[in-house]
């Protein structure tokens, strides 16, 4: 115990005989002391006295660093000699530092006063608008605060995809012949997909060529952006493995993506000038059908390997895959939620909740042959069409259909079967909506585009107008104030019919008057 003692007494100086005595050390280290660990007694008893040494030093250490650094600064205000001009200057400068950080301060806006600023101009920009329009049309007794309301209650609907419009009725001018045609030629085989860009200046379409065209709608030019088959380029390659049978447009237009016989989706970039720039391999059959979600990156596609897959394009990356198809998948389309709705041979449509990794079936008093068409209307509407010539409602509330149309496009020969005698009814070989309205077109080979008011709702599935195109109706996509047709002379995933004369093409029908536009909340 009296060497313990001793060790806490004099811990810095430590004789050996062999060796020189430890000068001033700040803190123990049994390696300047070996002779120690040769006393048994004492090895376990040293390391104790070193480990609470250390941590006592080191204590210290902080705590006169602490004060050295106070001191060293009020030595340097009393004891260093600065003149007054001195002085002065470094008052000036710290006053103007201070008001520089004040006034950065005052400057910097939150994002809450942000907001406010933005919502302000916004309404001060809307006024504007609404004297604008007040003074070409001046109506006595009209309330232009709640013509403010409405309109930005419309803009608030329409940024969250939820503006609902009721623009069949109008449609109906189509009758009329209140339209102009514009004849695209340019694809060798049967037109099988078509899609009209949202700036509403270029239209896409694929065929069974092998061909990708994309069409400037107003100077009539064309560019190629997958080549047509040909047997001198292509000598190791049939002309049906490449087929393009599905082309999808983000909403922003920057993604194009394509899909055929090749089981492969090839991503064009606009901000490449629309070459491609990524090509995604998954599906063991070939691809029909392709959908992006509204306003994202996300992607949906389906095949006859009777599977939907799930892409991410902002990371051009593979997700997921949604099974539940007994048949080939034929037909695809989703709005702004992650909700997307096929159809399939197997004649069911099911409506797949991506979140909750779920799905919806929808098969009771359905169609009586495979499903080959459908359309999304709302996020909770949808119709469907398929080899039986029947146009069905859906609603995802109700498990059989709100709605239908037997023989939409007639019967074959043009005349109705008595009772006895087998019905036969015009295939609809296409479908396609007018996304969060009540407008549905639909295309067979009977020599027609049929327009239908459709609304869940109201139950209501009725023909407003029908306006006349030769050949097989392939492809559909409808803009407020123009419709693209794809046509062929034979369907787009067979050649069970074919139509004497070339009828491959692309027809831009255009509006006389965009449709009208009546907003109710949905």
């Amino acid at each position: 115990m009296s060497v313990y003692m001793l060790f806490m007494l004099f811990p810095y100086y430590y004789y050996d005989i062999n060796a020189t005595p430890i000068e001033s050390m700040e803190i123990c280290d049994v390696r300047y002391c070996p002779n120690i660990y040769n006393i048994p007694v004492l090895k376990s008893l040293t390391m104790k006295v070193l480990k609470k040494r250390n941590a006592f030093v080191s204590r210290k250490e902080k705590n006169t660093k602490g004060k050295k650094q106070k001191v060293q600064v009020a030595s340097i205000s009393l004891n260093e000699n600065i003149e007054d001009d001195d002085v002065a200057n470094s008052d000036m400068e710290n006053v103007t530092d201070d008001d520089e950080s004040t006034q950065d301060a005052a400057n910097a806006e939150t994002a809450e006063a942000k907001r406010i600023r933005i919502a302000r101009e916004y309404l001060e920009t809307m006024r504007k608008l609404q004297k604008d329009s007040d003074s070409e049309e001046e109506e006595e007794g009209s309330d232009n605060g709640l013509q403010l309301t409405n309109a930005l209650k419309r803009t608030r609907l329409e940024a969250m995809g939820k503006l609902f419009r009721n623009v069949a009725e109008s449609a109906a001018q189509l009758n009329d012949g209140e339209y102009t045609i514009q004849c695209m030629s340019g694809h060798s085989g049967p037109v099988t997909c078509v899609v009209l860009s949202s700036c509403g200046t270029y239209c896409f379409s694929g065929s069974k060529d092998n061909s990708l065209i994309k069409w400037n709608i107003q100077t009539g030019e064309k560019v190629k952006l997958l080549p047509a088959w040909n047997r001198k380029t292509h000598p190791q390659q049939q002309s049906s493995e490449g087929e393009v049978l599905a082309v999808a447009l983000s909403s922003d237009d920057r993604f194009l993506v394509s899909g055929g016989r090749d089981k492969l989706l090839h991503v064009f970039d606009s901000q490449n000038d629309y070459q491609q720039v990524h090509e995604f391999k998954g599906h063991k059959d070939a691809v029909t059908s392709l959908s992006f979600q509204r306003g994202s990156y996300s992607l949906f596609s389906g095949s006859l390997d009777r599977c939907v897959k799930h892409w991410d394009l902002a990371e051009m990356g593979y997700i997921e895959t949604l099974f539940g198809h007994q048949d080939a998948v034929t037909a695809l389309d989703c709005l702004s939620k992650a909700r997307p709705v096929s159809c399939s041979s197997d004649r069911t449509a099911r409506l797949w909740k991506v979140a909750e990794e779920a799905h919806l079936v929808f098969r009771a008093g359905g169609h009586r042959a495979a499903a080959d068409c459908l359309a999304v209307l709302t996020e909770g509407g949808f119709a469907t069409a398929g080899q039986d010539g029947s146009l069905l409602l859906w609603k995802d509330s109700h498990k059989t259909p709100l709605r239908s149309v037997q023989a939409a496009h007639g019967w074959e020969g043009d005349e109705q079967p008595s009772s006895s005698a087998r019905r036969s009814a015009r295939w609809i070989t296409s479908l396609r909506a007018l996304p969060m309205t009540d407008l549905l077109a639909s295309g067979s080979h009977d020599g027609f585009v049929r327009l239908w008011k459709a609304s869940t709702d109201a139950s209501i599935l009725q023909q407003v107008a029908a306006v006349p195109v030769a050949g097989f109706v392939n492809a559909l996509s409808i803009s407020n104030s123009m419709l693209a047709v794809g046509t062929g002379c034979e369907h787009r995933l067979g050649r069970w019919m074919h139509l004497k004369g070339n009828r491959n093409k692309v027809l831009l029908l255009r509006f006389r008057q965009p449709l009208a536009e009546e907003p109710l909340d949905k």
